[in-house]
């Protein structure tokens, strides 16, 4: 397209907005005045010249966006249509409800000496008359919008979001679409144009998910003035977000590294009281390419919330007891040990709910000492979640993402929005220590306790697995040929979260390495100045005393996670061998191979794993296709499990890698200080003289026919820790934590009963992508 063409698409598209700007003025002055001049009080949508106005500036924006559509004067013009034209009504509308709802609420119900046009009847009346008008304006602004996506979809010929575009019912029949002109359908192929037009596309979803919200929210008279719609038991029946869910979960398909629609969805989340669904959607919604900036006010007045709730949690107090007591206790050099507190919760509902105000700490960064032994206790509670209130497997996800994202705001974000004590009693800072640099030291042991809080949560999926993976391997016959067994349910249920946290291990072994020798380093620096104190009980309010414990505390962390990787790992590899897998023959030298599995689809876009995600074939315009066949061909589990053998290999290469694969034995182990593998004789010799169980889960694994007929099978976790010194949340007795019995087959398809061979585990007919 040459210069001169350039020019007259410019002038055009000049002409067009100069004609788009008289329109609005003169919408803008119908809407505020009548015909004979006087001032509008209530919004009148189906007035005619009001509609009228409303339709020439609407048709004056469409004719910008679909004949000049990669013009600057063009640029959002979808969002001029949706703001001018639409949401402008829409909130006109839902602002009067709210007040004829005030006035209906306190107006008198009996005559009395009320005029009739003040009665609670009469407003109710009125309530009712513009919410039809609302609900009709919301289906003709439905018509509208699909017409206009399947317009850009025919005429622009993006057939990258046919699938998206038909599945949501929005191509039926035909259509008046008209022509582009040569020039501009040329525009449309080059890539950064096109992916304009997918932002487009994007936005349109999006309006119509809200359109969709509003409805339903506004889909019967408020519960407070009208009985509500009854369910089959007679209670309320609760809104139906389903229409407005899909658009927004098709949407971010459509555009997995913009961030808007999972700003929505967390709106719809916190409308019906998922403050934990929130949460992890705004996270979403700012950790890709194109975050929604909102969302970053919106996060944080909800972890504002949460904050204020813990403050006044009964909880916050048994843990500023623990630490307290914890002083007096006898430990070398004074040290006080970071103490832990016996508490539970009785549903899956509670934990998120603690989960969310651990994590508004974090984000405020507030009360790190209490974070600090909140977080152990909520992993103590992982393990040992009751049968009847157990997680899905989008839950171990989301909970593992949420922290994953958290970890990384953390480092963009260095300073917190508002000014709170990091501490949560006592004085913040030590007279022996520097107040600009214990607020270094403050700054980055909050980074670190994000990355021992995800490390920490990887763990607890490792133990929950390990005790399943055990059981099968030991009810297999001891003369069986190798074979691939079933995957469990447990395994199924929290494998998609292991692969997806091993994918962030493997993008940031340098970070994790780093925070590591930080924390020791800072360790010592603070314990200098706490070794100062003259009293044990001083220790209990020195701010520096607590950093000081909770930095000396990384160390053992992180040990502990490469030891139940390593033991998780090899367990993995005994019961589903490699040369096995389906598509194993496919991982090339460079330890890569193609793996799509459905919640590639929903996360894979995110900044702290994108780069460790494996590149599609697909659109450049990450536009996902309908769902395929799996590639494996023998089930996504087996995929995954490929997957994360191939990721464990390679971060084994980087000694900054707390594993390392011996090619003598076989099998991976515990890496050592030196970069050397630990001997497994060693660490049995260390074990005996403590006069522990000898951990072989980081020593040399017995052949699986000599395993399988001895029952020489690894030792706990237990014992596991002891070998490392440091007695984490899962390690509290000697016997593996028990899991629950599977219950009855949910209807999620992650928990559905594991198949008895690979050819049962292909993809099931659930909607394409991962469920938001």
């Amino acid at each position: 397209m040459n210069a001169d063409v350039c020019c007259v698409r410019d002038a055009d598209a000049a002409a067009l907005r100069r004609e788009a700007r008289a329109c609005k003025q003169k919408l803008e002055e119908v809407v505020r005045t009548t015909h004979s001049g006087a001032v509008r009080t209530v919004p009148e949508p189906y007035d005619a010249e009001v509609a009228a106005a409303r339709m020439a500036l609407r048709q004056a924006y469409v004719a910008l966006l679909i004949a000049c559509p990669f013009t600057r004067g063009a640029q959002l013009v979808d969002s001029m249509i949706w703001a001018d034209t639409t949401y402008s009504v829409i909130a006109a509308l839902r602002a009067y409800l709210a007040r004829l709802e005030r006035e209906a609420s306190a107006a008198p119900t009996s005559k009395g000496d009320a005029p009739k046009s003040e009665r609670r009847s009469a407003k109710l009346h009125g309530l009712e008359r513009v919410l039809r008008d609302l609900r009709r304006f919301i289906g003709e602004e439905l018509v509208f919008y699909e017409s206009l996506t399947a317009r850009l979809v025919r005429l622009f010929d993006l057939r990258e979001a046919r699938p998206i575009v038909e599945g949501l019912g929005l191509l039926r029949g035909g259509g008046e679409e008209g022509t582009a002109s040569p020039e501009t359908m040329d525009l449309a192929q080059v890539p950064a144009y096109r992916h304009q037009l997918f932002e487009t596309l994007q936005r349109l979803l999006t309006y119509m998910g809200d359109l969709h919200r509003y409805r339903e929210m506004h889909a019967v008279l408020p519960p407070a003035l009208a009985p509500r719609r009854r369910g089959a038991g007679g209670e309320p029946a609760p809104h139906d977000f389903g229409a407005a869910l899909r658009f927004y979960h098709e949407a971010h398909l459509l555009l997995p590294d913009h961030g808007n629609p999972s700003n929505q969805l967390a709106v719809v989340a916190l409308f019906v009281g998922d403050t934990f669904g929130a949460m992890y959607q705004y996270y979403r919604a700012l950790c890709v390419r194109v975050p929604f900036d909102k969302a970053r006010f919106n996060l944080h007045r909800l972890l504002d919330k949460a904050l204020e709730s813990w403050l006044a949690c009964a909880s916050r107090d048994d843990i500023l007891t623990a630490w307290r007591q914890a002083s007096f206790e006898d430990s070398p050099a004074r040290r006080v040990p970071i103490p832990q507190v016996s508490v539970r919760w009785d549903s899956a509902h509670e934990w998120l709910t603690l989960f969310v105000q651990l994590h508004s700490m974090y984000a405020l960064q507030a009360d790190l000492d209490v974070a600090c032994v909140l977080n152990e206790a909520l992993l103590r509670q992982l393990l040992t979640l009751t049968d009847a209130h157990e997680l899905r497997a989008v839950d171990y996800l989301r909970i593992l993402v949420t922290g994953i994202c958290a970890s990384w705001t953390a480092r963009l974000w260095r300073a917190p929005p508002s000014s709170r004590l990091p501490f949560s009693t006592g004085a913040p800072y030590s007279r022996h220590v520097n107040a600009s640099a214990l607020e270094e030291h403050v700054r980055k042991a909050w980074e670190t306790m994000l990355v021992t809080h995800v490390l920490g949560l990887l763990a607890a999926l490792f133990v929950v697995v390990r005790q399943e993976l055990v059981t099968i391997l030991q009810a297999q016959p001891s003369s069986s040929e190798p074979q691939l067994l079933p995957v469990g349910r447990v395994l199924r249920r929290t494998l998609p979260a292991v692969r997806i946290g091993l994918k962030w291990v493997k993008g940031h072994l340098e970070y994790i390495h780093a925070c590591r020798a930080h924390a020791t380093h800072a360790a010592e620096e603070l314990q200098q100045a706490v070794d100062q104190a003259t009293t044990a009980s001083s220790l209990a309010t020195d701010g520096v005393a607590r950093l000081a414990c909770m930095q000396r505390g990384v160390d053992a962390r992180c040990h502990s996670f490469w030891s139940a990787f390593v033991d998780l790992v090899n367990l993995i590899r005994a019961a589903y061998p490699f040369d096995l897998l389906p598509n194993a023959r496919d991982v090339d030298e460079a330890g890569t191979v193609y793996v799509h599995v459905m919640e590639d689809d929903d996360v894979r876009d995110l900044g702290p794993i994108r780069r460790t995600m494996h590149p599609t074939d697909e659109s450049q315009y990450a536009v996902p296709t309908q769902m395929r066949a799996d590639p494996a061909q023998a089930g996504s589990d087996y995929a995954r499990i490929l997957d994360v053998l191939v990721d464990t290999k390679v971060m084994a290469e980087f000694d900054t890698c707390g594993l390392a694969f011996s090619d003598a034995r076989g099998l991976f182990m515990v890496r050592a200080a030196g970069d050397d593998a630990d001997d497994p004789i060693d660490l049995a010799m260390k074990a005996v003289e403590a006069g522990r169980e000898a951990p072989t889960t980081t020593g040399a694994w017995p052949p699986a026919e000599a395993s399988l007929s001895t029952g020489s099978w690894p030792a706990t976790n237990q014992a596991l820790a002891s070998v490392w010194g440091w007695t984490g949340p899962w390690t509290d007795s000697a016997a593996p934590v028990p899991w629950p019995a599977p219950a009855a087959a949910s209807a999620a398809g992650a928990d559905a009963a594991a198949p008895t061979s690979p050819a049962h585990q292909g993809l099931s007919a659930s909607p394409r992508g991962w469920p938001t």
